[in-house]
């Protein structure tokens, strides 16, 4: 009996290791759907990062990008531009947005920014996905502290970013809890990390990336259906926001501002309209835009251009941007950043 199970196990170790090498020699090039777990790392500061120097394809129904990182962990730039060494330094902060959901390097708005602005201006993208702007002050004062201080910064805010900032379900990222109206960070070290021994040895394995696309493929498909009937129920009551959301909003972006302030930095926010703000004027929009004037920070609103034609520019069944959502917004932000 014993010999038969060390028979069985040591057949499935060989099956695994030939699948391995055919994979290789085939040349599979391995496709993710999940990027949280399979381009990012943990930190227990920040919740998590980029993985340096990593490539691979982010696959899902709708695109098949080719993700690329920098020696840092975030996206690498891809621009025929190599600005001079005095340009204007940029800096960007965002979510997946930001980041490049279902872009391939070169197609992002950064990228597009360094390329149309010139020489002049040094473009550095900052964003990682699934971040909510709490943690993206915490990695802005990481590199503030590095001495990475640029002449602009630009903050892109979706509307999940209210809601992310509250997430303590996910104890894999910092978040605020508001105690008597004042908002407290809580979480770090964070004490769910992302990662573990399991998803870095799927993501240096050929064969469980493989086999583990194809599973996560059919429920993800599964889960964006059941998303998408609910996003688009008209029925659904319109969104409010509650006061702790705004409150921790404002506590983070006035707390940008001091930032910028200090070490002399151009602040802008700019707004990611949704699926909400085209159908029904959600309240995400009106707080940023309130909270920015009430603070004196620059606003930009990208919501009137991408109104006008929202299947242009988002991938179907998704709301992140497609490569002509990419272009608009490198339009849009080109004309707040050059001098007039």
């Amino acid at each position: 009996m014993k010999s038969n199970i060390l028979l069985l196990v040591i057949s499935l170790i060989i099956s695994l290791l030939l699948g391995e090498v055919l994979l290789r020699v085939l040349g599979y090039d391995p496709a993710f759907v999940n990027p949280l777990n399979s381009f990012h790392q943990s930190d227990p500061e920040l919740g998590w990062l980029g993985v340096p120097d990593f490539s691979a394809r982010f696959q899902k129904p709708k695109f098949d990008a080719q993700v690329t990182a920098n020696q840092q962990g975030f996206r690498k730039k891809i621009s025929s531009v190599t600005p001079d060494p005095e340009a204007k330094t940029i800096f960007f902060l965002g979510d997946s947005f930001t980041w490049g959901w279902g872009a391939n390097n070169g197609e992002l708005f950064t990228d597009r920014l360094q390329t149309g602005l010139g020489p002049d201006y040094r473009i550095e993208n900052y964003g990682v996905n699934a971040y909510g702007s709490a943690q993206e002050l915490l990695l802005f004062k990481r590199l503030l502290q590095a001495g990475n201080v640029p002449d602009s910064l630009f903050i892109m805010l979706y509307s999940n970013d209210f809601s992310d900032n509250l997430d303590r379900k996910h104890l894999s990222r910092p978040y605020y809890a508001v105690a008597d109206g004042t908002p407290v960070l809580k979480n770090i070290p964070v004490a769910d990390p992302i990662g573990g021994w399991a998803k870095n040895l799927r993501r240096n394995s050929y064969l469980l990336t493989f086999l583990s696309y194809w599973i996560n493929y059919y429920q993800t498909t599964r889960d964006n259906q059941a998303l998408q009937a609910e996003v688009i129920n008209t029925q659904r009551p319109q969104p409010t926001l509650s006061d702790n959301s705004y409150a921790v909003m404002r506590h983070v972006l006035k707390h940008f501002k001091s930032l910028c302030d200090e070490y002399e930095v151009r602040l802008n926010v700019v707004y990611i309209a949704g699926a909400a703000d085209f159908a029904s004027g959600a309240p995400y929009r009106q707080a940023v835009s309130h909270i920015s004037a009430s603070l004196g920070i620059a606003f930009v609103d990208l919501t009137p251009e991408f109104t006008a034609s929202p299947a242009k520019y988002h991938f179907a069944e998704d709301e992140h941007w497609n490569a002509n959502g990419h272009e608009l917004a490198a339009k849009i932000l080109r004309a707040h950043i050059e001098p007039r």
